[in-house]
């Protein structure tokens, strides 16, 4: 992994945003989903495109006189990157420290969802064979350089900024036989109670959704019960404002 994507401040607040069905799956399996790259929304996760796409084709080895026919270089890459896309796994965190109310929407919905909060350096104990990257936002393909696996995993378009994403990544070369492979994704186990610093509550939920949160974290980790948290984005400011036709004062 090159040096621009390491990870120097280890006491960042990471999180993880998503539906109360995907955070009781975390509870009960004790583990973190890891998505097969070509499952995810975005098509241009690991595009070859644009100067790259050309440098990589116009870089192909030229095939000696009367060889047999060699694959097309475009077949090639075609075939190649759709063979990463597959062997490749990501788990997505956001390394924006405040709540985000566009991540709530986005990953949450407009009521109902879980963030669970952590630092960087409890995130990368975590999962100890697995590489930690923060991601880079550009445009796909700007460099004229023929890309690694790693260098393509790394990169998302500039619409995506907001995200701010740090992520776990596995491939089909990751050697750790507690990892359980399924045919979308792995299953890495991650200690939950030990791993996460505050289980945070979607600000637009209402009292019962959080009484079932607190009940699911009490059955499958109840060591971590007193940090189940409504929102900050939730509180309301100290000064209401009083419209004129509200005033009923004589």
């Amino acid at each position: 992994m090159s040096r621009k994507n390491e990870l120097p401040d280890q006491r960042q607040i990471v999180w993880r945003y998503m539906t109360f069905s995907r955070f009781i799956w975390l509870l009960q399996k004790k583990a973190l989903w890891l998505s097969r790259v070509d499952r995810l929304d975005d098509a241009w996760e690991m595009a070859l495109a644009g100067a790259q796409l050309d440098h990589t084709l116009s870089h192909s080895p030229i095939q000696p006189i009367d060889s047999p026919p060699k694959e097309p270089p475009l077949e090639r890459a075609r075939r190649i990157i759709a063979l990463w896309r597959k062997t490749t796994f990501v788990n997505c965190w956001s390394g924006f420290g405040p709540e985000s109310h566009a991540l709530w929407r986005v990953f949450c919905g407009p009521n109902e969802g879980i963030a669970i909060r952590t630092t960087l350096m409890a995130l990368k104990e975590s999962v100890p064979r697995l590489n930690v990257i923060r991601v880079t936002y550009r445009e796909p393909g700007v460099f004229r350089v023929t890309p690694t696996r790693d260098e393509l995993i790394s990169v998302k378009r500039k619409s995506f900024e907001y995200e701010n994403e740090i992520r776990i990544i596995a491939t089909d070369e990751t050697s750790d036989p507690a990892i359980i492979p399924w045919e979308l994704g792995l299953q890495v186990p991650f200690d939950f109670e030990r791993s996460v610093h505050g289980v945070v509550v979607h600000p637009a939920a209402d009292e019962s959704f959080f009484d079932t949160v607190v009940g699911a974290v009490n059955q499958w980790a109840p060591k971590l019960a007193h940090r189940v948290a409504w929102s900050h984005m939730r509180e309301k400011p100290p000064l209401s404002i009083i419209w004129p036709w509200d005033n009923t004062s004589s």
